[in-house]
């Protein structure tokens, strides 16, 4: 199982299905296959050739997460962070893929921080969304605990992206 950690989920191989061709009941068998920490780090490096054309930005309004979302749904209208200062920024460099003290797969970009310049009225954030390279909405997290009040001048917001890749139990 890959996750981006807080983002989302992904699956990188998804099943197989070995057995008789059509399926045959009580035949067939579906299993995921297991890789090598050396496969799994191969895999993430070139994920993270994908995902260094990723943007991250912030929504205000609770919005459950679907597959069938889009940008828009995030970054426009009622939903559109407008604290000043606030822009999207790039998850980039994400550092070559490596293993933790757990033994996952992983790579990091360096800490995002936003930093208003000047705010008049507070600005709920009640999330995060990654768009890729084309503008294409990747997935997006809700904060669980509810949205958190941007309220003052300098104060600053943070988010340290991560992406692992863990071994199916």
């Amino acid at each position: 199982m890959s996750r981006l950690t807080g983002i989302l989920g992904f699956s990188p191989l998804g099943s197989f299905t070995m057995g008789g061709t059509p399926p045959v009941a009580g035949v067939n068998t579906t299993m995921a296959l297991g890789l090598t920490y050396f496969s799994m780090i191969q895999l993430l490096s070139a994920k993270s050739t994908y995902m260094a054309g990723w943007v991250i930005g912030l929504y205000k309004l609770p919005t459950v997460f679907n597959p069938t979302r889009v940008a828009s749904d995030y970054n426009t209208g009622a939903n559109l962070v407008n604290f000043s200062g606030y822009t999207t920024q790039a998850l980039a460099p994400w550092t070559a893929a490596g293993l933790d003290a757990q033994n996952r797969v992983l790579v990091t970009a360096p800490l995002v921080v936003w930093t208003p310049t000047n705010v008049l009225s507070p600005c709920p954030v009640a999330g995060f969304y990654i768009l890729d390279g084309a503008g294409q909405l990747v997935g997006a997290q809700e904060n669980p605990a509810g949205p958190i009040v941007v309220g003052g001048t300098l104060q600053p917001f943070s988010i340290f992206p991560q992406f692992l890749e863990q071994a199916i139990a």
